[in-house]
């Protein structure tokens, strides 16, 4: 696992909870196809990369027994705001909303941005099907990011629910 990845879950974690950790914590990862699986004692994580380095996953966090779906990515937002998105794979074309949370991050670099899914059983639901998910993400000046993420492996997403239960934002 790069640093980058545990230094964003850790964040994100922080984020959901609002609570960091005490105590240092061993994580276990495997592969499932494209999708890896972290777990400890504190959450587990499912997530998948494409090659533009930006990822898409769902974390659970014990204590609280809930998940939340996230897509990472380079682009910013503001914190607290709202994006509209288009997703596409073999099980057709939905819309969705995500929710933009700040992660702060080393002093030298700037903040990074998490986007989470405000409807889990959308994504859940769309992440049942195979093949690519796209998302397109609107951007200023009428353009959008494209993001594809291969969804090879993606039932490792779905043990990770049989531990807690999604969690829906409104």
């Amino acid at each position: 696992m790069t640093p980058t990845i545990i230094a964003a879950r850790v964040l994100l974690l922080v984020a959901i909870t609002g609570t960091g950790f005490s105590e240092s914590v061993t994580a276990a990862e495997l592969s499932y196809g494209e999708w890896r699986v972290s777990t400890d004692d504190n959450f587990h994580e499912a997530f998948t990369a494409n090659s533009s380095g930006s990822t898409l996953g769902v974390l659970c966090v014990i204590e609280k027994e809930s998940c939340v779906y996230y897509l990472r990515s380079d682009t910013s937002c503001k914190e607290g705001s709202q994006t509209p998105i288009l997703l596409n794979s073999s099980r057709g074309s939905s819309d969705a909303l995500l929710h933009c949370t700040s992660l702060s991050v080393a002093s030298d670099k700037q903040n990074e941005f998490i986007n989470i899914f405000a409807n889990s059983s959308l994504i859940l639901k769309i992440l049942n099907s195979s093949g690519i998910l796209g998302i397109a993400m609107p951007l200023a000046d009428g353009e959008f990011k494209v993001m594809r993420f291969s969804l090879q492996g993606r039932t490792a997403q779905l043990k990770l629910l049989v531990l807690c239960r999604p969690l829906t934002l409104k």
